[in-house]
């Protein structure tokens, strides 16, 4: 498994100059929670199960909490 796309994007954000901001959905249709700017750190690959149940292989990123989101977002 190699890094491309949006998981080389995670992993290269500080070298290429762009922040990382991290939302979570809520229980509300179409509504996320923004949880606020984070940097990359590290990452792993692991064994998993996907939407249909079939194994596969997963990359699992550690980011770090730079600024959290403010009060009331």
């Amino acid at each position: 498994m190699e890094m491309a796309r949006g998981n080389r994007a995670i992993q290269r954000h500080a070298a290429d100059g762009r922040e990382l901001h991290l939302f979570e959905k809520t229980d509300r249709s179409g509504y996320y929670r923004y949880l606020g700017q984070f940097r990359y750190a590290s990452f792993q690959f692991r064994r998993g199960s996907d939407v249909d149940g079939d194994e596969r292989s997963q990359i699992v990123f550690t980011l770090e909490l730079v600024e959290p989101a403010a009060a009331g977002q």
